[in-house]
């Protein structure tokens, strides 16, 4: 009842404050030899970083690397929908401006960056002009995005405000308001552009700029009237999947365009001097004109910043201590090597000069690996000690066939394996010795539960491939992906406890993980990384999983595949590892440059 009073007063208290409403003050300001003063605004400030696109400006990560650094109080991070031709429909998806912000953040988890909050979905559509015209009028929903604005709004104040970044529109900034108007006072909004595309939402940024305290920049004007782009700077910038984002900005993506993107305040914010003159704006708020933009202090700012190892600190929690099995050319020849991803330290352990050698698996106890080699002109399935000893050949198919990858049982009696060519793609198993051969149905890279009753497979369909389970005796055949996947690498892991696969699916023109119960319910995506993600592999105690990430889905056609296999680049099909939860996801730094080119997944060595 208590908690209802209290609703009550609130919602009292807000239709009182927007029925007497009242042009917000401008921000204020005075200008120094030093460059603009806004009163009450430091890196002390609360900030919230609310944008539409995350991946066409560098601003999110520098403002990241700052919190990073401990430099900032950095509360939140939103994703509000981009407004634009919002009046014929929207001119994108919210859905793939979602994607964007994950994706940047888990770019910047896997770099080691801290204290960066995962972002949170904002308005998911734009505000509309009232028939009356007045703003008390206007029909609005709150979001999470909304309601965080109001949490942090209430505890700053006048003199210590929160300091809210808009590089979209300003409709969750408007939406708050309109909860609460009380808050009003207690932040300062900042935007990019606000007259013309980030303004596309007109009426939230009419009630943004007439009720809230408002600065604005580039009115009538964008960076490439003030700066002509020089991306070198960007190959200062360290090795990890962060800084890799920001130098395709630079040198290929919208760099050109967008330059420093929505960031020219929130470097003032840390670096005075990169804005040194702010003028009246309508007489409520203020703008930066084109001549007080100091580009070049923004650019020694940012790469200070970039530049700073401490950013990249927040590493230790994902120390493995388990070996993998990874196929790898370092050698000039293609082998197997078993790797300490810690240290990088590797042993090799085929050693055999002029053929090629893929797609390896521990036996349960660890004593043994399985892996394919074309030593005798196709590759056949073969048998190694984990010291490099007693090798054994297991099949023994001739030129036209090829044995694919394997899953050994929990007992360690079989081993499940795919044959291809001459007819549609088989499963098979085998025993360790070479002996109990048998086809156990068809379909592509068998994988088998920890409990030895069912089979994890890819079938192949006129749509696409489709994960499907079935029990060992071929009985209970079920297809857990509906949608096909045109591209293939489907290539099924079991979790250890035997409560979920993961697995690869095409999302738009990339492969990206999930995992998903056997009954093909709960699926979840794990990566979201935008090209190619495959072959994944689970660490014995869960926590982990390992898969391959390639910067093209090289297999789609011949022209690609052969390409690839001609250029041999090993780094652009690096080993990377994340959480099972799909958390984090980042390349294993000592494997970066030490892989091979054809998809082979690294699996963990049995404890």
């Amino acid at each position: 009842m208590l908690l209802r009073m209290v609703e009550t007063a609130v919602y009292l208290l807000a239709a009182a404050l927007l029925a007497n409403p009242a042009l917000a003050e401008a921000p204020k300001h005075r200008m120094t030899d030093k460059g603009l003063i806004l009163e009450g605004v430091s890196p002390q400030c609360p900030m919230i970083y609310d944008n539409d696109w995350w991946t066409d400006v560098p601003d999110a990560a520098y403002l990241w690397a700052k919190a990073s650094l401990g430099k900032c109080q950095l509360r939140g991070n939103i994703i509000t929908r981009c407004t634009f031709g919002w009046e014929k429909g929207y001119a994108h998806r919210f859905e793939e401006q979602i994607e964007d912000g994950r994706k940047l953040y888990h770019w910047a988890k896997a770099s080691g960056l801290k204290n960066v909050p995962e972002p949170i979905l904002g308005s998911k559509a734009a505000l509309h002009r009232p028939p009356s015209g007045k703003i008390e009028d206007t029909k609005f929903e709150r979001s999470p995005g909304s309601d965080l604005i109001i949490a942090e709004a209430r505890k700053a104040s006048p003199e210590k405000p929160l300091l809210v970044f808009c590089g979209g529109s300003c409709t969750t900034v408007a939406c708050a308001y309109l909860t609460d108007p009380k808050i009003a006072e207690c932040m300062i909004v900042f935007q990019i552009d606000g007259g013309a595309y980030n303004g596309s939402d007109g009426w939230a940024w009419k009630i943004t700029m007439e009720r809230c305290r408002f600065a604005n920049w580039a009115r009538g004007y964008f960076w490439d009237k003030v700066n002509t782009w020089n991306p070198e700077r960007f190959n200062e910038l360290p090795k990890n999947p962060l800084c890799d984002f920001l130098k395709d900005y630079a040198f290929k993506g919208h760099g050109k365009a967008n330059q420093w993107g929505d960031g020219a305040w929130i470097f003032y914010v840390f670096d005075r001097r990169c804005l040194a003159k702010a003028e009246g704006y309508d007489r409520i708020a203020i703008s930066v004109p084109k001549e007080g933009t100091n580009v070049e202090w923004m650019g020694e700012e940012f790469f200070v910043t970039m530049t700073n190892a401490a950013v990249y600190s927040n590493r230790e929690g994902w120390r493995m201590g388990q070996e993998l099995l990874v196929a790898s050319f370092r050698t000039g020849d293609t082998e197997i090597f078993i790797v300490d991803p810690d240290t990088g330290d590797a042993r090799n352990l085929t050693r055999s000069p002029k053929s090629k050698e893929r797609y390896p698996s521990w036996s349960p106890d660890g004593k043994f690996v399985a892996f394919n080699s074309d030593r005798d002109g196709t590759h056949n399935l073969y048998l190694i000690g984990a010291d490099g000893r007693n090798l054994r050949q297991l099949t023994h198919e001739k030129p036209g066939v090829e044995a694919g990858m394997q899953s050994w049982t929990a007992d360690g009696k079989w081993i499940y394996f795919g044959l291809f060519g001459k007819g549609p793609p088989r499963m098979c198993r085998i025993a360790p010795d070479g002996t109990g051969f048998r086809e156990v149905g068809n379909g592509i890279d068998p994988a088998v539960s920890p409990d030895g009753k069912h089979i994890a497979y890819a079938e192949a369909r006129k749509d696409g491939h489709h994960l499907r389970v079935m029990d060992v005796d071929g009985t209970n055949n079920r297809m857990l992906t509906p949608t096909g996947n045109v591209f293939g690498g489907v290539h099924a892991a079991w979790s250890p406890d035997g409560k979920w696969i993961v697995y690869a699916d095409q999302v738009g023109d990339a492969l990206e993980l999930f995992r998903i119960d056997p009954e093909g319910k709960n699926a979840v995506q794990l990566t979201r990384l935008g090209k190619a993600c495959t072959t994944p592999a689970v660490s014995p105690d869960g926590k982990w999983i390992s898969f391959r990430y390639c910067d093209e889905i090289y297999w789609r056609d011949g022209k690609t595949s052969e390409r690839a296999y001609r250029e041999r680049r090993a780094d652009k099909r690096p080993v990377w590892v994340m959480g099972s939860d799909g958390s984090s996801p980042h390349v294993i730094e000592t494997l970066h440059y030490q892989t091979t080119i054809d998809g082979s997944r690294a699996p963990w060595r049995p404890k």
